[in-house]
């Protein structure tokens, strides 16, 4: 029968206590149980449950695997284990007296000590597997699971919270002088299929316009190669199937482009050929291949298309998922994207999708490079232009000049905040400023501000270097008859802009009469506006001022008995402008208009009444007035209207060329 121990406190003297403990001894000393019951009730550990406790400590510290029972080994702690790997179970030595323990190779477990309590004890690798998954350790977590491409987990988390190289890199490359290279991979519409006749090459296609457009801005610095295919999708240029050279890594791997542009989507649309979902998985890869060999990857919307007779209705149909599938992967993978779509799109609402798409699918000379231009906006530093009033000048913007005499920049007291200037000679000198229109220019215009004065001379509008485009043209008269306003706008005569990138300038020369000219900037104007005179000249605060080449409309009653009428007024824009600049009277119903020193007749009124009035300021210094019936054009003044407003009360409308 058991020894039954009293209750006596702690330290007890009892025979029957000292009895019942030396059997506790015994237990405590040789039980493989881990907790044994002292005479109160209590449980406390055993050696075989502290060394659980020892164990199991260590496991919560991580296992170390040393190798395997095949291979051969040394365990020299609790934590250390080798794997049999015929069972692919892993082991640890369970008799910690007899560390270390050494193993020959081609052993087993049963070869080496054998299994069971106090030799090797069997593992659960899925716990060694999750304590090393849950490790933050250098070499687990993440790092002990691979993807399909061979890389880490880890590594892949690392690729996405890297911040990738953007085209800012590249731009502040060539800002800096620094050559590039850019490749141009895509389908027939990169290209350059002309539409009607596929098989040929437009020779000014997107990337030719890209290639002629950097060339502008960075002379001599950028190096663009055409590698489109035409009929090929984004997948065959993956694998390597659209008559390239090898896989596309493989020409990633070959290349020394720094910028990789793709314009894959039309043919990707064929449901025939790959669904969005695919598409858009193919997208991920191609951004990844790029990056892998540290280059920057571009995404390209195709230009708009329409429905045809060959069949691509549901192409066009398809098309927005495609759209949305560039636009997502470009948000999520931090790309830089060209929505030649965007841009087109909305140059359809003054041009028409077929002056756009020929064919339906393939560009117009003129949208080839409209879209080539587009390519450009990522390598540069433009302003966006969305909607009038908005303007942007030579600051935190990239531009161009070709300035070699008298070249200087003002800090002036402008909307525009500076000047850019310089004195004409007879080699033309140039001016390009970029641009980026949201809309196209079907009801608005663009000004450029700079410097009106009595040095001023003659400039031309110049579009991508080209003066007298039909795009944008028109003559720029820097002079004025007395002080200076560095605060004047030019209107061109000409401005038929789409929406997108634009290479807008000012070109000069004696050969045009050129002085000094100037450029500050570039301001989007509504193309038609109301508005009422500001008699009181708070019109120098606002925007709607009058420029060379404005048409103003506006009614009056005009007496014919009235002794002194003014009529109409503008006055400079200068807050030295006392005087006005035009001025239309009524002097006993005899009509006169009165501008820059000139004084034009108009016509002499036979009764009383309203008439309707229109004011031309022509580019060669005339102005063409009519009141009524009547209609006249003044003599040449010595120098051009200042920018002005009206100063006259009354409503009137103002028509920009």
């Amino acid at each position: 029968m058991a020894t039954q121990p009293t209750q006596n406190a702690v330290p007890s003297e009892s025979p029957r206590d000292l009895k019942f403990n030396a059997g506790k001894i015994d237990e405590f000393v040789t039980s493989f149980v881990q907790q044994y019951i002292d005479r109160f009730g209590k449980a406390h550990y055993t050696i075989e449950g502290l060394k659980q406790l020892v164990l199991q400590q260590i496991y919560n510290l991580g296992w170390n695997l040393r190798g395997s029972f095949q291979d051969g080994g040394t365990v020299t702690s609790a934590g250390d284990l080798l794997q049999d790997e015929s069972t692919n179970i892993w082991y640890r030595w369970d008799d910690l007296e007899t560390l270390p323990k050494t193993v020959p190779s081609g052993s087993t477990p049963a070869s080496a000590g054998g299994t069971g309590v106090g030799k090797w004890q069997p593992v659960d690798v899925a716990d060694v597997l999750r304590k090393d998954l849950a490790s933050s350790s250098l070499g687990k977590g993440a790092s002990l699971v691979v993807l399909e491409s061979g890389d880490s987990v880890q590594k892949a988390i690392n690729n996405i919270l890297a911040i990738p190289q953007r085209c800012t890199h590249a731009a502040n490359l060539l800002a800096d002088g620094s050559s590039i290279i850019i490749e141009c991979f895509g389908d027939s519409t990169m290209w350059g299929s002309i539409p009607g006749a596929t098989t040929t090459q437009d020779p000014k296609n997107s990337v030719a316009e890209l290639q002629t457009t950097l060339n502008l801005l960075f002379p001599g610095k950028a190096t663009v190669r055409n590698k489109a295919l035409p009929g090929t999708n984004l997948e065959s240029l993956l694998n390597g199937t659209d008559g390239g050279p090898g896989t596309f890594d493989s020409r990633m791997a070959a290349s020394d482009a720094l910028v990789i542009f793709s314009n894959h989507c039309l043919n990707d649309c064929n449901s025939y050929q790959s669904d969005e979902h695919e598409y858009k998985e193919n997208l991920y890869k191609w951004v990844n291949i790029v990056r892998k060999y540290n280059k920057i990857p571009v995404i390209v919307t195709p230009s708009i298309i329409s429905p045809t007779d060959d069949g691509k209705e549901y192409q066009q149909k398809r098309m927005p998922a495609f759209l949305q599938a560039q636009r997502d992967v470009a948000a999520e993978m931090n790309v830089d994207l060209v929505d030649n779509f965007y841009y087109s799109y909305k140059t359809s609402r003054m041009y028409k999708v077929t002056d756009i798409a020929g064919d339906g699918v393939h560009l117009t000379q003129a949208s080839y490079q409209a879209a080539g231009r587009n390519l450009a906006i990522p390598l540069l530093e433009p302003h966006f232009l969305n909607k009038p009033g908005d303007l942007g000048g030579l600051a935190t913007s990239y531009w161009k000049d070709t300035i070699t005499n008298a070249r200087a920049i003002f800090k002036v007291d402008s909307r525009f905040g500076s000047v850019l200037s310089g004195d004409s000679i007879a080699t033309p000198q140039n001016i390009y400023y970029p641009v980026v229109l949201d809309n196209p220019t079907d009801d608005t215009t663009i000004a450029f501000g700079g410097l009106q004065g009595t040095g001023g001379g003659y400039g031309v509008f110049t579009y991508s270097g080209a003066n007298g485009d039909a795009r944008f043209s028109g003559i720029i008269d820097f002079k004025r008859s007395n002080s200076q306003d560095y605060d004047a706008l030019f209107i061109p005569k000409i401005c038929k802009l789409g929406a997108g990138l634009h290479i807008l300038g000012v070109l000069s020369s004696t050969g045009l009469n050129g002085l000094n000219f100037t450029f500050g900037g570039a301001q989007l104007l509504p193309r038609r506006e109301v508005s009422t005179g500001y008699p009181d000249g708070t019109g120098r605060a606002q925007s709607r001022l009058i420029c060379t080449g404005d048409e103003i409309r506006f009614s009056a009653y005009f007496a014919k008995d009235a002794s002194s009428q003014v009529a109409f007024s503008l006055k400079g824009n200068l807050y030295t402008d006392t005087s006005n600049a035009l001025v239309i009277n009524n002097a006993l119903g005899v009509l006169t208009m009165v501008a820059g020193g000139v004084t034009t007749s108009i016509g002499t009124l036979t009764q009383s009444g309203f008439q309707d009035c229109r004011i031309i300021l022509n580019d060669d210094r005339t102005i063409s007035v009519s009141v009524g019936g009547f209609s006249a054009t003044s003599a040449a003044m010595s120098a051009s209207l200042p920018t002005c407003y009206v100063s006259s009360p009354g409503v009137y409308s103002v028509r920009k060329p």
